[in-house]
């Protein structure tokens, strides 16, 4: 990640931030100031939970009212749906290969 930092050495209009970093900044990595999450892990939760309710009552419905089987189907592509999305938004942007 290339970032340019500049020193501020000018004591005549101090502002209380004497370090100004400018540079290439990503969606991920921006910060809630109320919680201090980044918006992924915040999405990533919103997707964790509305996946997980929305399949476990259409589940319940089909089991109850649907077709024999319709249940297991929903089962498998609504929590597999909901596995892939965090996949997708959450572990593949990570490079795991970088050296720190």
């Amino acid at each position: 990640m290339d970032t340019d930092t500049t020193v501020d050495l000018d004591d005549s209009a101090d502002t209380g931030s004497d370090i100004d970093t400018t540079g290439d900044t990503d969606s991920e990595t921006t910060t809630d100031e109320s919680g201090g999450l980044s918006r992924m892990f915040v999405v990533g939760g919103a997707i964790a939970a509305i996946g997980i309710v929305m399949s476990g009552l259409m589940v319940y419905l089909l089991d109850r009212i649907g077709p024999p089987g319709s249940g297991e189907l929903m089962w498998i592509f609504g929590y597999g749906l909901t596995i892939f999305a965090l996949w997708y938004l959450l572990l593949r942007p990570i490079d795991f290969s970088s050296r720190y």
